[in-house]
């Protein structure tokens, strides 16, 4: 399978996926939504990192100032585009979310939802929250199902992604290298193809790719950069940044190391194990500024950058109100930082100005 066709076209990709494995789609965003649950569910996971570049049917029911993102899924689901997913699970995280659960539930009382509440914090009482959370999540999905599931075959899914992981690390690893042998954008694609496709084959397609290097990706050079974030839906932005003159070497995104960076620790309580994973990773949406900001610097030095551009969504409060202090604390560390708040459709020359006159200031 080809990565470029399938981010052209992730909704026909989706669709033939299921329809050759004889399974259910699910939908979701990938904020803390535990993929493993809907593969030992044997259900075809369907990330709603998509685009729209007409919002007009959406704009009717949602006000502009919501994030582009909340409003593409509205566009393509009004449009009728997402008809053939059977259950979407929307995470409890911002305003926008919220409102598209309501407007979804409002427009199509038959369609099956899942509001995924989420804990903003991580003490012991969360975490038990959490579990009961992620209990009831299964239950849901099972009912989904096109065979049975258990508990044992929820293990071996948390085996299957954690080989994932230590693969994705593998490769990761090698950017640490002073000339890595591939992209920034080359494993932005390879991430964005791992919450599309189903875990086996992604697994094949690391092993190979590891098997043949040095045939894989294109050799960069540039200003070493660590890109921050949640979900960034198109390639054309992470392009921009390595077209102006840097190199990404590491990030700190939902779709990208908080995924792969260490491993779901499988337990005999189970889901107590999953509910510790999810909740641990530093995110803005449960962890305090200074958490995020350790994470951060630890993956700055690590992997050599010399500077941080966050990537933040016009109107992703979460992610707003953290930068001020996240830029000062990588000010106290000398390390420099930029923040590109974008919308899609985006302004690319706006942009590219912007990240052209950082990398500038960096040589």
């Amino acid at each position: 399978m080809n990565i470029d066709d399938l981010l052209n076209d992730p909704i026909q990709y989706v669709k033939k996926t299921a329809q050759s494995c004889g399974r259910n789609v699910v939908a979701f965003f990938p904020v803390g939504v535990p993929i493993e649950l809907i593969h030992a569910a044997n259900l075809q996971q369907f990330p709603l990192i998509i685009m729209s570049e007409d919002f007009s049917a959406a704009d009717a029911y949602m006000h502009t100032f919501a994030c582009s993102l909340s409003r593409s899924v509205l566009q393509k689901f009004l449009s009728g585009d997402l008809d053939f997913v059977k259950a979407f699970i929307i995470p409890d995280i911002c305003d926008s979310l919220w409102s598209l659960y309501n407007i979804v539930k409002l427009t199509d009382p038959n369609r099956k939802l899942y509001l995924f509440h989420y804990p903003p914090k991580k003490d012991d009482k969360s975490l038990n929250y959490f579990k009961g959370e992620i209990i009831k999540l299964w239950e849901f999905l099972k009912e989904l199902s096109l065979s049975q599931s258990s508990e044992e075959i929820l293990k071996d899914s948390i085996t299957k992604f954690n080989e994932q992981r230590k693969l994705l690390r593998k490769l990761n690893n090698m950017r640490k290298s002073n000339s890595p042998p591939f992209s920034g954008t080359d494993f932005f694609k390879l991430m964005l193809a791992a919450f599309f496709m189903p875990v086996e084959h992604h697994i094949d397609m690391l092993n190979s790719i590891l098997g043949n290097i040095e045939k894989w990706g294109t050799k960069k050079e540039g200003v070493r950069l660590l890109v921050s974030g949640h979900m960034v839906e198109n390639v054309a932005l992470i392009e921009l940044i390595e077209e102006s003159g840097g190199l990404i070497v590491a990030d700190d995104m939902d779709i990208g190391s908080r995924h792969f960076s260490q491993d779901l620790a499988v337990r005999k309580d189970i889901f107590a194990g999953i509910a510790e994973h999810y909740l641990m990773t530093p995110s803005p949406y449960r962890h305090s500024v200074e958490d995020r900001a350790e994470y951060i610097l630890k993956l700055a030095k690590e992997f050599d950058a010399s500077g941080v551009i966050f990537l933040i969504r016009k109107f992703c409060d979460p992610y707003l109100f953290d930068y001020p202090i996240l830029r000062r604390m990588l000010e106290e560390e000398g390390i420099p930082s930029l923040l590109l708040e974008y919308e899609f459709p985006f302004s690319a020359a706006i942009l590219r100005n912007r990240v052209e006159a950082f990398i500038e200031m960096l040589r």
